[in-house]
């Protein structure tokens, strides 16, 4: 089984959003054999992913129950085939690791901003934003595991 974790730095919204949609289109292709996970660089213990996310979602047709976010360590990350970050300072973070890629690279896009602190319209532009970039990575995926 592969296994794929997206990261990010703020509150893990943009995270969140993506595991959700990857894990959406996965199914929505069929594929099987590929888990997918996140987690949050910086956050603080109780933390819970916040109603601008779920609502984003929500928007998107998927719809979640907040939880408490998750603090994911290096140890952790290394466990992953592929760890997908949102912005390049991200990926310049995490450098130490060998399967580190900011998804804008890997998708040849732009990067994903953390909406913290924002507007609903602005989660619902970074929803929006991921939701583009993760159709072009799971047709990547797709693919890559025809090939394999």
């Amino acid at each position: 089984m592969k296994k794929i974790c997206f990261v990010c730095s703020g509150e893990g919204s943009r995270a969140i959003i993506a595991e959700r949609l990857l894990k959406r289109e996965l199914a929505r292709y069929n594929v099987k054999g590929i888990k997918v996970e996140s987690g949050c660089l910086n956050i603080t213990k109780g933390d819970m992913t916040s109603k601008k996310t779920i609502f984003a979602l929500k928007r998107l047709g998927i719809v979640i129950r907040a939880k408490e976010e998750r603090q994911i360590t290096l140890n952790e990350l290394n466990e992953f085939d592929i760890v997908f970050t949102m912005t390049t300072k991200e990926s310049n973070y995490l450098r130490i690791l060998k399967n580190v890629q900011n998804l804008a690279d890997f998708t040849s896009n732009s990067d994903v901003e953390s909406p913290k602190g924002k507007t609903q319209d602005e989660y619902n532009d970074v929803a929006d934003k991921l939701e583009w970039q993760i159709k072009i990575l799971a047709q990547k995926i797709c693919l890559i595991m025809k090939g394999d």
